[in-house]
């Protein structure tokens, strides 16, 4: 889920001008604490973009461009109450032949795990269960009116139906349990799926699938007597391993190579992330406690469904073989020195250090002493240098791009909390990540220059001559309110520059996006 997560916000930045995205999340645990927040990511992503009851087209060159349609299906085994086993999905009882072939396939103990949390990295029962269960699914859904029909994955397949240049992403982790467990038979479910409706369509052959391949990058600790008590708990220690053998697999198995015609391996060969949370005082399986923090592999898988989305073609007899490539970051000693460039391919790196940046600029000005995380103070006070042009925008209106900004960076409530970004840095284990270290300083931020987040002279706010004819404000050592300044004055220019552009666009939510695009692209020096 942390994946999606990483390419919701990418989408936030503008890395998917003009694409309309078919999003479907699937999870065997309904409470899980990273499916509900992306959740609530999704639902404000497409707030920001919904105005009289209608989400807007996808648009480029601005923030929130891409289309996005959310889909979600929990397995049936997270909606029941009590202990959901092997046993009980697959009716095995004691003294009967099934019982007898069980023996043969599964050990005892995960013939009664509890799979309410997920299959807790058995993956030769995981992929079995998941398949037969989506397609049962879909059997039982088909022929229900959309009204009545559950987490909507009829409606996703048949978004699908008739499409002849589709591309289908799937992320996952190979070394875990649901992700790893669902990532090789998902191609298969969807084209068996296409042939259970009334009138069937086989999926085109020009549709193609592709993948991550994200081993071990996380651990975190186990509890012995909890272990000793559920049998069986994924164990981190394994991971490494789990991945070695799952690479394994992935590049000699022949269905691999009919089903898939991209993969993405992704790999952390530094020191894992502790996600273990003391507080929990166990070891966490799934539920609403676990919520863990974002991490770059998860970026880089990000970006890979974006090289996959935007890539050409392989002709269809070229389907099959295997041609490999390798890029990785500089590397120095425990931690890697990203760039820009890292993440994306050359000819969109300037884009994404745009983008990332100035919409990270913002979330500083938002969260600044100015305004203290109230979007519509903000667009309270430069309403007034710009005669009202905002005043339609009720509170209601932009309530959503408010969360989200604080989602994507950070919040200050009673104490400091950290998003999106903040975690990216922290997992990175490497202070300045991408940016000036002191960006990430929580202690500093309500009052430091936020103009001056890049690493590159040329990206900073500069308070010492004239831009473009307007007369700047000048400190020794500016601070937040001299950026403000700098933004405003740029804010007011751009209004009366873009006026036309600006009203061309109807929907006032889009405009003051596309107000905000030009003047932080304008503050930052990425004309």
């Amino acid at each position: 889920m942390r994946c999606l997560e990483s390419f919701i916000h990418l989408c936030a930045i503008g890395m998917m001008d003009e694409k309309e995205v078919h999003l479907l999340a699937i999870d065997t645990d309904h409470q899980n604490g990273n499916l509900n927040r992306l959740d609530q990511l999704i639902s404000r992503y497409i707030a920001i973009r919904t105005y009289e009851r209608e989400q807007a087209p996808a648009r480029k060159d601005g923030y929130f461009t891409a289309r996005i349609n959310y889909y979600k299906y929990n397995t049936e085994l997270s909606q029941k109450e009590g202990l959901i086993t092997l046993s009980d999905k697959a009716g095995i009882r004691p003294g009967t032949v099934e019982k007898e072939l069980a023996d043969l396939l599964f050990s005892e103990d995960v013939q009664r795990l509890d799979l309410t949390h997920g299959y807790r990295g058995q993956t030769h029962m995981g992929s079995l269960l998941i398949y037969h269960e989506l397609i049962d699914e879909v059997k039982k859904q088909i022929d229900l009116p959309p009204k009545d029909q559950v987490g909507k994955l009829v409606r996703f397949l048949k978004e699908l139906r008739g499409e002849t240049d589709a591309r289908i992403f799937i992320t996952g982790s190979i070394f875990g349990g649901t992700g790893a467990s669902s990532l090789p038979v998902i191609p298969k479910f969807i084209k068996d799926a296409m042939m259970l409706f009334e009138d069937p369509q086989p999926i085109d052959k020009d549709v193609e699938f592709g993948g991550t391949l994200l081993s071990s990058y996380f651990r975190f600790n186990v509890d012995d007597t909890q272990k000793k008590r559920e049998k069986i708990i994924a164990d981190s220690a394994f991971f490494g391993l789990n991945s070695q053998t799952a690479l394994i697999y992935y590049h000699d198995d022949p269905a691999i190579s009919k089903n898939f015609q991209y993969l993405y391996h992704i790999g952390w060969p530094i020191n894992a992330t502790n996600f273990h949370k003391e507080e929990a005082g166990k070891t966490l399986t799934g539920g609403m406690a676990q919520e863990n923090p974002s991490h770059p592999t998860e970026l880089l898988s990000a970006f890979a469904a974006i090289n996959f989305f935007e890539r050409p073609s392989i002709a269809t007899e070229a389907r099959g073989s295997h041609t490999k490539y390798y890029r990785s970051a500089n590397r120095i000693d425990q931690y890697f020195d990203f760039t820009f460039g890292d993440f994306s391919d050359g000819t969109r790196e300037t884009l994404f250090e745009a983008r990332l940046g100035t919409l990270f600029g913002f979330a500083f000005l938002l969260n600044s002493n100015s305004f203290k995380g109230d979007l519509s103070h903000f667009l309270s006070n430069v309403n007034e240098s710009i005669d009202g042009y905002y005043s339609s925008l009720s509170e209601r209106d932009i309530k959503p791009l408010e969360d989200f900004l604080k989602r994507f960076a950070f919040s200050i409530s009673d104490s400091f909390v950290p998003g999106w970004l903040f975690e990216l840095q922290k997992s990175a284990q490497y202070d300045a990540f991408l940016f000036e270290a002191f960006a990430f300083d929580s202690s500093k931020i309500k009052t430091f220059n936020w103009g001056s987040i890049y690493k590159s002279e040329e990206r900073k706010f500069s308070f010492q001559r004239p831009v473009k004819g307007i007369k700047l404000p000048w400190r020794k050592s500016p601070d937040y309110s001299d950026a403000f300044d700098h933004f405003k004055d740029l804010f007011v220019k751009t209004y009366k520059d873009e006026r036309a552009l600006l009203d061309r666009i109807t929907n006032p939510k889009e405009r003051i996006l596309k107000h905000l695009y030009i003047t932080l692209h304008k503050a930052y020096n990425f004309e």
